[in-house]
């Protein structure tokens, strides 16, 4: 039975922008109401992917880069110098990037880490194998289906065709997901290191293109 509580799962960007969107779009477009709850989306950006960092594997030092560009984002968005004609940008950046991937392998680790009746060396397996996926995501060996199908061995179809994961999925739903990841890995002919990925870099160039001087 797995016994420990799982942390929330922050947006790494891509969910918060789409919090974002839909900010606007609840508000009619209405200038001020559209702005206060852009203000209200950028804390969310800020507090969410903090919570992210957590699971990263950075130095201090790429900790407070990480950080000073975050906020750089959020002020930027509550002062107006990210508006609402910059979103296109912004959303085409973060699709340009790794950023959706590594959300979905620090997921993936979350979720197998927080169970107890893994081994240790199970978890460390199914990090690697998912890795290995959404390297393979990346690469655009696979598509939405194909991550579909491996969310399916830890979820429910809903009506409207996407996966739900659940609350707390089980030591054999977990390794079945891990056994799917590593075989759609070795049958797309994907490497053993899995993603690789500049946060950091990432994050920089985000802020270069919704930042620049207009």
């Amino acid at each position: 039975m797995n016994d420990q509580p799982q942390k929330k799962s922050g947006c790494l960007l891509y969910g918060c922008i789409g919090a974002i969107v839909v900010a606007v779009l609840a508000s009619g477009g209405l200038y001020f109401g559209a702005k206060k709850l852009m203000s209200k989306a950028a804390e969310a950006i800020y507090t969410d992917i903090s919570a992210d960092m957590e699971d990263m594997d950075l130095t201090e030092e790429e900790r407070t880069e990480a950080d000073g560009l975050l906020l750089q984002l959020k002020d930027g968005l509550q002062s107006g110098d990210i508006g609402f004609s910059d979103l296109p940008d912004l959303i085409e950046a973060v699709e340009a990037s790794d950023l959706k991937e590594y959300a979905a392998l620090l997921t993936g680790k979350r979720i197998i880490n927080s169970n107890a009746e893994l081994s240790d060396e199970e978890k460390s397996d199914g990090t690697k194998q998912i890795s290995r996926f959404v390297d393979g995501m990346s690469k655009g060996r696979f598509g939405e289906q194909e991550f579909e199908d491996l969310l399916g061995s830890i979820g429910e179809q809903t009506e409207d065709g996407t996966i739900k994961i659940d609350k707390a999925p089980t030591a054999e739903q977990l390794r079945e997901m891990i056994q799917r990841a590593q075989t759609m890995s070795d049958g797309a002919g994907l490497g053993p290191d899995g993603l690789e990925i500049d946060f950091v870099g990432e994050l920089q160039t985000l802020v270069d293109r919704v930042l620049a001087p207009k």
